[in-house]
């Protein structure tokens, strides 16, 4: 069964199908690329369907706004100046307009990001708190670097980064110290504090030693699931 448009898809074959030759001809090349395993007769129809077989190439107006929005404003910035037109369709013209094959001013490295004294995060808690909060990582090819330079939209970032410290300042404030989450799960406070030395996640107590330990409610909770388990599961006849 062959899989159904998507708003994305639709969104993009508008967009590709607005750009036409001198002769009004399609681009078969860029929609085949785009939509593989899609035969020229399904992208047709398609076609037909929504309409897009009407001429909507790229106005004076339109172009004027990409280049000089292109090395000053994020992807996102452009996309709500040229309503209509998809990701893909701003990266193709900016191809057909000579503009820089870079990516577009307003995405930043990921190495530029995280050694902004403003930023305020190494590199590898940058990458964590990207990928904690789902912001898209692109990679763009140059001479030297066989796997791309990571970028990011700048903007996304900084929102991400916002998003991250709220969620961990939540988790601070839920934080239990072991003598409260042994109170609360009814056990000794010693036992659990053998339970978590086992589990490995405190080292084991060395002489007169204090040891400091916090942890969210849910860490003490599979620990004692776990070991619950473990008793129960000992004592069940064979």
């Amino acid at each position: 069964m062959r899989e159904p448009w998507t708003k994305e898809d639709l969104k993009d074959l508008a967009e590709i199908s607005r750009d036409r030759d001198a002769f009004g001809r399609l681009n078969w090349g860029l929609l085949l690329k785009r939509f593989p395993g899609r035969t020229k007769t399904s992208i047709s129809c398609q076609i037909s369907k929504t309409g897009c077989s009407q001429s909507m190439a790229w106005t004076r107006e339109e172009d004027n706004i990409l280049r000089d929005g292109w090395n000053d404003s994020s992807l996102r910035t452009l996309l709500s100046k040229l309503p209509g037109r998809s990701k893909m369709g701003l990266y193709e013209r900016a191809k057909k307009l000579g503009l820089s094959a870079g990516p577009p001013q307003g995405m930043v490295s990921i190495k530029a990001l995280s050694e902004d004294p403003k930023w305020g995060y190494d590199y590898y808690k940058t990458l964590k708190i990207l990928r904690e909060t789902g912001v898209v990582v692109r990679r763009f090819g140059y001479a030297g670097k066989k796997q791309g330079v990571r970028y990011v939209d700048q903007i996304e970032a900084m929102e991400a980064a916002k998003e991250w410290e709220a969620r961990r300042m939540q988790d601070l404030r839920s934080m239990e110290f072991p003598r409260n989450a042994a109170k609360r799960l009814r056990v000794r406070v010693e036992t659990l504090w053998r339970w978590l030395t086992e589990a490995g996640l405190v080292p084991a107590r060395s002489g007169s030693t204090k040891r400091q330990f916090q942890a969210l409610p849910e860490v003490f909770d599979q620990i004692a699931l776990a070991r619950r388990s473990k008793v129960r599961a000992s004592r069940s006849p064979k």
